[in-house]
């Protein structure tokens, strides 16, 4: 059957390609270096800055250069400023040469500087003339843009560590190898060895029910034609675009050829009949967005390689084009009919966008920055679909390379600049979510599988992307509660739906092996605490794929208090989550702070303060910090820990040494001019009832003003202000916080 390709009006790519590009791939693992060039592009009379990514190992560097002129974080920490952003674009170019003498580096390169939806971009050429002391380099910069004469200053750095860094035991796929992306040929006896397990013959039966039985199509179908308009709901079984992909891990499972043929008619429904998902936004042809199409034409894509060896070579080649031309292709498209905004909750209601162009330059539309949750779904399953076909037969070598380079940019610059160091992401959690479940992590998982590109070993963001969730999320009267800020931020934890699901399916794929042992025991004990574990095999087929590939089967759990600290530090969001205890009880206590000049767009879900507090029912907000953190102690080795900032002190204690599971202290106006303490503010402590109790005491150490807040059960401790050889001390239980005039320390009582 003949795939039916889009006829567009053809126009050549702004600039054609620089030098040829080969099928082969450059297998070295680069150290990034990132330099900001000062004004090396314009639009009109303002000077607007480039930030270029070069790479380079052992006096070795790229022949690739990428870059980017919109947002992105400083060396300083601040944001860059809008008024120097260009426009939304990725941009690319090739190294022509690399001088180097001594601490001396020039450098000589061009560059597409390619248009977004509203700037127009051009043609560049730079010389570099650095100077490198260490990992820093600073210098000048000389060239042209769009042939007009741009000059500036240039500064930047060198990552420490390559990034990505090498996965062991790993080879990058050679053309026409399948399956590549979620798993390799030499893991399917393993795999079937997992249909003997009780777990493995669980999560096959639970995809067999997703299947709409598994031995036959199913019979449900969406009858929307277009995302936000009309349709049915569709229910269990019925058709989704991932149903392709769960015949085809049926087919890898068992080798038989019923299941690719299952698989084969999955796939045509959706490219050859456009019939869409059961959530009508998501299809293969003009899905509601490029937040929608990432995972689309992923989940086709999923089909394509788990089938390739199973289908006839000339229909993998129409399907292998039919993919590519979503992705990326040379021409421009034509004429854009604009869908309107639509959806009955907060998740539905992201604003329909043209997708008639690519995924990669022809984006058309809303081009949304890396802050937006758009950003990872849509660059994550363009980049997931993209490396499934590469170097096939139907292909185009040289696009497809280029495509899979600004792919992987992209997908760095998601998590640096997007998420913080911990995870948190900037738009807020729920966004986090939908960023992360609808393509990014799946993404990170297929470039490790596929070419032994490891994206999370040296990438704090990659490596708490799941982690974070355990800090998170504490079960109350049998709901899973979370202290979510920021647009669609809600109270509770979903596991449903496209973006409301998948974390722990698909993020045990790229989660840090040191961090399984407490994800597993958190998922098992606060998840899904009943005798049957659902394997977060919740909703749709890509879900329990993942699942049945990813689960760690073999891994013993443990409790996260035996392995992982009590606190969740983002340097780069200044957001902090302090847990006591992980019980898997309504006895678990959650706080979170959040000190940043980047408030979220939305305000949080009844949040109105920096700090909030959730556990034993009791809900509370508090101020903690004004602003971000100078200085960071680690106490008791992940039980507290001690932060300074300006004139101000917080101090978070889980250890239970002040007579309560969670004590949060904080101190303002260190070093300010005053006498003795007063007496404590008096406070209602409570009575021996072991009723939940959220208590706090009001004190005054010399000029400093310090609450004490303590949660826990039955009567609060009491807070005492002692007086010292060298100033005061306020006393909790066997805690000791001793004060000078102008510093806070944590101790122990004797």
């Amino acid at each position: 059957m003949k795939m039916p390709m889009a006829v567009c009006a053809v126009a050549a790519m702004l600039f054609p390609a620089l030098v040829a590009r080969a099928a082969e791939r450059d297998t070295t693992f680069y150290h990034d270096v990132d330099l900001v060039l000062e004004g090396g592009l314009t639009t009109g009379t303002s000077q607007k800055d480039l930030l270029l990514h070069l790479g380079t190992l052992d006096g070795k560097w790229d022949k690739y250069a990428t870059g980017w002129a919109g947002p992105y974080w400083r060396a300083s920490g601040s944001l860059s400023p809008k008024a120097r952003w260009f426009n939304a674009m990725d941009h690319e170019g090739v190294v022509e040469s690399v001088k180097q003498d001594g601490d001396k580096v020039t450098v000589t390169l061009k560059m597409n500087i390619h248009a977004d939806p509203w700037v127009i971009g051009g043609g560049a050429n730079y010389t570099l003339d650095l100077t490198r002391k260490g990992h820093v380099f600073s210098g000048t910069f000389t060239g042209t843009f769009k042939d007009q004469p741009v000059q500036g200053a240039v500064a930047g750095k060198m990552r420490e560590k390559p990034w990505p860094s090498p996965a062991p035991n790993v080879e990058p796929f050679k053309p026409g190898e399948h399956p590549r992306v979620i798993f390799r040929k030499s893991d399917v006896p393993a795999l079937r060895a997992r249909m003997n397990t009780p777990e493995g013959k669980w999560i096959i039966a639970r995809l067999k029910e997703q299947l709409g039985g598994g031995e036959a199509m199913p019979t449900d179908f969406q009858t929307a034609t277009k995302a936000y308009g009309g349709g049915k709901k569709v229910g269990p079984g019925g058709y989704t675009l991932s149903h392709g992909m769960g015949f085809g891990l049926l087919y890898q499972l068992t080798g038989e050829q019923k299941y690719a043929d299952l698989a084969r008619q999955c796939v045509d429904k959706a490219v050859v009949e456009k019939v869409r998902d059961a959530d009508q936004r998501y299809s293969f042809d003009r899905p509601g967005g490029k937040l929608r199409a990432g995972s689309s034409y992923a989940a086709i894509a999923m089909a394509y390689d788990l089938c390739y060896d199973a289908w006839p070579p000339e229909y993998r080649e129409q399907l292998a084009k039919a993919i590519q031309y979503k992705i990326i292709r040379k021409e421009k498209p034509g004429s854009v009919e604009m869908e309107e905004a639509g959806g009955e909750d907060p998740d539905e209601k992201a604003m329909a966008e043209p997708v008639n162009g690519d995924l990669v330059f022809n984006t058309l539309g809303g081009q949304h920055s890396p802050f937006s949750n758009h950003y990872g779904a849509w660059i994550g399953g363009g980049g997931h679909a993209l490396l499934a076909i590469m170097n096939d037969p139907g292909t185009d070598d040289e696009l497809t390379a280029l495509g899979h380079r600004i792919f992987q940019r992209r997908a760095k610059r998601a998590l640096e600049v997007g998420y913080g160091t911990a995870g948190f992401f900037f738009e807020g959690h729920y966004c986090g979510r939908l960023s992360t479940n609808t393509g990014l992590s799946t993404y990170l998982q297929a470039l490790r599988v596929a070419e032994g590109k490891d994206f999370i070993t040296n990438s704090p963001e990659a490596s708490h992307l799941l982690t974070k969730w355990i800090y998170e999320t504490v079960r109350h009267n049998g709901k899973l509660h979370t202290l979510q800020r920021g647009m669609y931020s809600a109270d509770h934890l979903t596991r449903v739906g496209h973006s409301g699901g998948g974390e722990f399916s698909q993020g045990f794929g790229i989660l840090p092996p040191a961090h399984t042992p407490a994800v597993l025991w958190f998922f098992n004990n606060v998840i899904n605490p009943v005798p049957q574990k659902d394997f977060d095999c919740v909703t749709y087929p890509q879900r329990t794929v993942y699942s049945y590939v990813n689960w760690p089967f073999d891994v013993k759990e443990q409790n996260p208090l035996e392995t992982m600290p009590k606190y969740l530090r983002d340097t780069k969001a200044g957001y902090y989550v302090f847990r006591a205890g992980w019980s898997g009880t309504d006895d678990d206590i959650v706080a979170t702070l959040y000190v940043s000049e980047m408030q979220n767009h939305t305000p949080a879900l009844g949040i109105k303060s920096p700090g909030a507090i959730f556990g034993m029912g009791v809900r509370a907000d508090f101020m903690g910090l004004a602003k971000r953190e100078e200085k960071f102690e680690d106490v008791d080795k992940g039980q507290a820990c001690l932060i300074h900032s300006g004139t101000q002190a917080f101090f978070a204690d889980m250890t239970g040494k002040s007579g309560a599971p969670l004590m949060l202290v904080e101190v303002g106006n260190l070093g300010g001019v005053g006498g003795r303490p007063g007496l404590p503010r008096p406070a209602n402590r409570g009575d021996d009832d072991n009723a939940p109790r959220l208590v706090r005491q009001y004190l005054r150490v010399g000029p400093s003003e310090v609450t004490v807040t303590t949660v826990g059960r039955g009567k609060a401790p009491l807070a005492e202000v002692k007086e010292t050889k060298d100033f005061f001390a306020v006393h909790i239980g066997k805690r000791v916080l001793s004060f000078t005039r102008t510093s806070v320390t944590a101790e122990t009582a004797p």
